[in-house]
């Protein structure tokens, strides 16, 4: 057999190789987490040297951070890849003068502990509180104490809850005003918990900008309509206004033996609970589910247009049905479905119409 003046190893050669596990202490100057790998130096050595490290770890090694001992191995015999395979113990030295470890990483800025920012806790107004805590700023911890004795009753009251000593700041917001807003809440150095009230804007959002030398504690969204700050206000974020519910007003839901009728008001309304136009209009439609009588449309607006008994198009802001009941010993109170079938979010709701007979009884 000829080789052609190549040389084969054998099976058994090869997977020696690939056994041979190469192992050295390195410290850790850098790590990507993006692409899985670090840059190492080893002993006697200024130059940096990328090592990859397993991506399905699934938490980060605490030792897995710059200035840290690691050890590094050289894998199946190939010196061109290396890999961290665990924690070192020996941190290498350079010979040439050049800096033993990196560069101290400072600690970014941030709450450590309490800081939460949330809503009144009994009298839910347009109003949070601030918890005590402390935070990290350019690597200095500051403490955020309780809220001073003689600003108690400046802006906290007897029924909005909370305790006293948990209690760094009481910061009301500022009325919609009939737009959106982005607003802040922020602390520095000072210990002054500050209030950045956003720009108001309509589509497109605008933050405000954090003052250098101050942390970031939470957003307050603020939409037209609002009245109170709940905890689902608090750090939430602008989102396009949807058709989210059915605002249903009954003028009579209890109807005695002489009423014969009642009017039914039927709105979309947005996630933010405002009125909501759906452009291009639908089709509203009221179901009887059981009971029984008569559905009508009365609106005057002509917003919407008979296409069938107790279904309409509806294209403004508000549709008109009416119930009529029979008058009769046969009445039984209906409950009603109202649907607003639109193609990209349609919305329904149930409600009730109690009947009562000449004696005053639930028919």
């Amino acid at each position: 057999m000829r080789f052609y003046g190549k040389k084969f190893l054998s099976n058994k050669t090869l997977k020696q190789i690939q056994a041979h596990r190469e192992t050295r202490d390195a410290i850790i100057w850098s790590v990507d987490p993006v692409d899985k790998i670090a840059l190492v130096r080893i002993q006697g050595s200024s130059t940096n040297i990328v090592a990859k490290y397993p991506e399905n770890w699934e938490q980060t090694p605490v030792w897995l951070k710059p200035g840290n001992a690691v050890k590094i191995n050289f894998t199946g015999g190939d010196r061109g890849r290396v890999e961290l395979i665990g924690h070192g113990y020996l941190i290498p030295t350079p010979t040439d003068g050049s800096a033993a470890q990196p560069d101290p990483q400072v600690a970014d800025d941030a709450p450590l502990t309490g800081m939460l920012v949330y809503p009144m806790p009994l009298n839910q107004r347009m109003a949070v509180m601030v918890r005590v805590g402390t935070f990290r700023i350019d690597g200095t911890i500051y403490t955020l104490g309780p809220i001073a004795m003689d600003s108690f009753y400046d802006d906290w009251y007897m029924d909005d809850g909370g305790t006293m000593d948990q209690v760094a700041a009481i910061i009301n917001i500022d009325p919609p005003g009939g737009y959106y807003r982005h607003d802040w809440i922020v602390v520095g150095p000072d210990l002054v918990v500050d209030y950045l009230k956003g720009t108001p804007f309509t589509t497109t959002p605008v933050d405000p900008v954090l003052p250098t030398g101050h942390i970031f504690l939470n957003q307050i969204f603020v939409y037209p309509g609002m009245t109170t700050v709940g905890y689902s206000d608090i750090g939430k974020s602008f989102a396009e206004p949807m058709a989210s519910g059915l605002l249903v007003t009954i003028t009579n839901d209890e109807l005695e033996w002489l009423d014969t009728s009642t009017t039914i008001q039927v709105q979309v309304i947005d996630q933010y609970g405002n009125t909501f136009n759906l452009s291009g209009g639908c089709y509203c439609v009221m179901t009887m589910l059981a009971g029984n009588g008569t559905i009508g449309g009365t609106d005057a607006t002509t917003s919407m247009i008979g296409v069938g008994v107790g279904s309409y198009v509806y294209s403004g802001s508000y549709a008109n049905f009416t119930y009529t009941r029979n008058g009769d010993a046969g009445d039984l109170s209906p409950i009603l479905q109202i649907e607003m079938q639109n193609a990209t979010s349609p919305v329904s709701t149930i409600i009730n119409i109690t009947l009562l007979d000449e004696e005053g009884d639930t028919m």
